[in-house]
């Protein structure tokens, strides 16, 4: 069965065909000779009864009177039978009266019965003698059944010879027949084979009769008919979905290209705004603080403190707006350095040591001895975060104390989890307030008669920002018990910090005044050239205002100019920006030689400004509203490195 389950189609019907003819045939020949043979048997053993029956007749006179002569001519006359081997005439005493043999003995029969007997090749026949109803005696006649056997195996030939020829006949029509019934099984099967191997779906048959082969071939067109309609739904429906996907490709582009201007004329305007925002304010900071350093009325100074405390708050407050603007649109990325974080901490925590006195509050600073030196963080941004902190511990405290805590919380492949902890003993925050604590312009008491002032914007630009340094702000708190504002950051140990060149020069020389500079001042606000130009004048330098990059730039080159010693320069001015003119000066350096110090300026309100400084040749920036003490530092290591300088 495994072979035949192998074998094509047609040699399957013509091999069931010729199998059905070989054994019909083969059950049919076989009847067939065992009839014939059983016949010829039946017809033998007829014809020798009938002569048995005549010598028996002929025979009652020779046994009547003993005439064994006559009993031996009756028998003779069967010598010419050559289907008689031998014959046998007894007395009814059993003994033989007459006998002849052609060549063998005569076997007597077993019993001396009226009847036929079979022997392995021969045929008995026992016909009794009577007479008027007595029996006299029997007469055995023996036949050879050669002959018979000769006869059987012409029958047996001959069926074979026949069942040979219907095997050869059964086989050419079969082969045709398998032909008729295969082809169009054979089409069917080329035609899927067409259509899995080229995936074509054109192919149509013609129909094969209206039998079961006839009724697939419809069905199998009609499957194809279908597959094709599908495809061509399928085509259409694809070429106008890439028109639609095209469409909406165009349409998202247009769309990105948009937000991507909103995006950039967003970041443009902020970086305007904080600019145009600070330069006044900067200003009148600035001015202020040369006014107190002046000998003023008692009355003048608290004027004149009171303004800078109010400017102080203004400045924070529009720093809280700029910043939630850039965390708002995606700008505001970190700055990772190495910094000195136990220093870090203590700096921190002196600049509300004043506030906290003045309160009369405990303000402590709680260092786990196993901070690491240093570590890798915005430190910027980690101090924004713990100011906002511990101010509004000091501000919602009226009594008690107010703890920073930093605790190393493990060290794993050179990273440690530092937690910070601002602890207060103040009037604590509701149950109910604590979820929303963190949201935008939202604070624990919103009403319009609230003791404590503020935007609300200080918790959410913490929470933003500890998200972003990789940390989750927390709150553990209850009404009159105080607050516990807590985060860990993951960061990264770090060697001592180097300070930039002019900073670790600066310090080095802690002014002391050694030389005078002359100073090319690049700043287009008047108020801030007046500034500028008085910080400079009293620490003992020599101001040269330049409006604008351009005017920097010919001042720089004129050929009448004695030369300056370091150029202090704004990165946002008319015509050329500070960017550009320190590209220009120090391409021009790349041809004449030399090297001549410059300081960007910058609100420091986006992303970049210190990179931008750096790429465009200068050699350190300082933040706006300028630190007079950390310019003093600048100014300082300045001139220690400066070679020719104009006598004091």
């Amino acid at each position: 069965m495994t072979l035949f389950n192998h074998l094509r189609m047609n040699s399957k019907i013509v091999a069931l065909v010729l199998l059905t003819n070989l054994a019909t045939l083969t059950l049919s020949a076989g009847a067939f000779v065992v009839l014939e043979y059983r016949q010829a048997e039946t017809d033998l053993a007829n014809e020798l009864r009938a002569v048995a029956q005549t010598i028996a007749n002929s025979s009652t006179a020779a046994l009547s009177f003993r005439d064994h002569r006559t009993a031996q001519e009756n028998l003779d006359s069967l010598r010419g039978d050559a289907r008689v081997v031998g014959a046998a005439v007894y007395d009814r005493e059993g003994s033989i009266a007459a006998t002849f043999r052609h060549g063998v003995e005569v076997d007597r029969p077993r019993e001396l019965q009226t009847g036929d007997t079979y022997g392995e090749d021969t045929l008995f026949v026992v016909e009794e003698i009577v007479l008027d109803g007595e029996v006299l005696g029997h007469i055995v006649v023996q036949a050879n059944m050669d002959q018979l056997r000769e006869r059987l195996w012409r029958y047996a030939v001959i069926a074979g010879l026949v069942l040979v020829v219907s095997l050869g006949v059964g086989a050419v029509l079969s082969r045709k027949l398998a032909a008729i019934l295969i082809r169009p099984i054979t089409l069917l099967t080329e035609a899927a084979r067409q259509v899995t191997e080229q995936a074509s779906y054109e192919v149509c048959l013609p129909k094969a009769g209206n039998d079961e082969v006839g009724e697939l071939t419809e069905c199998f067109n009609g499957m194809l008919v279908t597959i094709r309609d599908r495809d061509r739904q399928l085509n259409d429906h694809r070429e106008h979905l890439e028109d639609k996907v095209r469409q909406r490709t165009g349409d998202l582009e247009i769309a990105r290209a948009k937000a991507e201007e909103s995006a950039r004329l967003k970041s443009e305007f902020l970086a305007n705004m904080s600019h145009e925002i600070r330069t006044p304010l900067n200003g009148m900071m600035g001015m202020t603080a040369l006014a107190l350093e002046t000998s003023l009325p008692p009355e003048t100074r608290d004027y004149l403190e009171t303004a800078n405390t109010s400017a102080e708050s203004l400045l924070a407050l529009i720093n809280d707006i700029l910043d939630f603007s850039k965390i708002d649109a995606g700008k505001l990325v970190m700055e990772w350095i190495p910094c000195p974080l136990p220093e870090l901490m203590e700096r921190l925590v002196k600049t509300f040591a004043l506030a906290a006195r003045t309160k009369g509050l405990e303000l402590r600073c709680n260092l786990d001895p196993g901070l690491p030196p240093a570590v890798i963080v915005d430190p910027t941004r980690l101090q924004q975060v713990l100011s906002n902190l511990i101010n509004n511990a000091l501000k919602f405290t009226a009594s008690g104390s107010v703890s920073l805590t930093v605790e190393q919380r493990g060290i794993d492949a050179g990273q440690a989890r530092i937690r910070f902890s601002v602890t207060d003993t103040g009037i604590g925050i509701r149950e109910e307030h604590q979820a929303r604590i963190f949201d935008s312009f939202t604070q624990a008491d919103g009403s319009t008669t609230r003791k404590f002032g503020g935007t609300g914007l200080g918790l959410s630009i913490a929470s933003n920002l500890v998200a972003l340094m990789g940390g989750s702000l927390q709150l553990e708190s209850e009404p009159g018990s105080g607050s516990t504002f807590h985060f860990e950051l993951p960061l990264r140990l770090a060697e001592a910090p180097p300070l930039s060149p002019l900073s670790a020069l600066g310090a080095a020389i802690g002014v002391e005044q050694t030389r005078r500079l002359r100073v090319l001042v690049a700043e287009d606000n008047l108020v801030k050239q007046r500034l500028a130009s008085r910080l400079l004048e009293k620490m003992g330098h020599e101001p040269v205002i330049a409006e604008n990059g351009q005017q920097a730039l010919d001042a720089l080159w004129h050929p009448a100019c004695p030369g300056f010693d370091l150029i202090l320069m704004d990165s946002q001015m008319p015509e050329v920006d500070g960017f550009e003119a320190a590209c220009r000066i120090r391409a021009k350096e790349r041809e004449t030689g030399g090297h001549l110090p410059i300081i960007g300026l910058t609100a420091h309100a986006l992303k970049g400004d210190r990179e931008r400084c750096l790429e465009a040749g200068m050699d350190d920036y300082l933040p706006k509203p300028v630190d007079p003490r950390l310019l003093a530092e600048k100014l300082a290591a300045v001139a220690l490195r400066t070679k020719h300088l104009t006598p004091a």
